[in-house]
């Protein structure tokens, strides 16, 4: 029981991790992109 109580947090925290990182890296292109088009006007 054990064992499968720490697959299921270690499995959790690892979905958790990677949708963090697509939010972050989403959020830094898409600055990037407005600067790009603040800049062209």
């Amino acid at each position: 029981m054990k064992t499968e109580t720490r697959r299921m947090r270690a499995s959790l925290q690892g979905v958790g991790n990677n949708t963090g990182k697509a939010v972050f890296i989403n959020s830094l292109g898409l600055t990037t992109v407005r600067k790009e088009i603040y800049e062209k006007r």
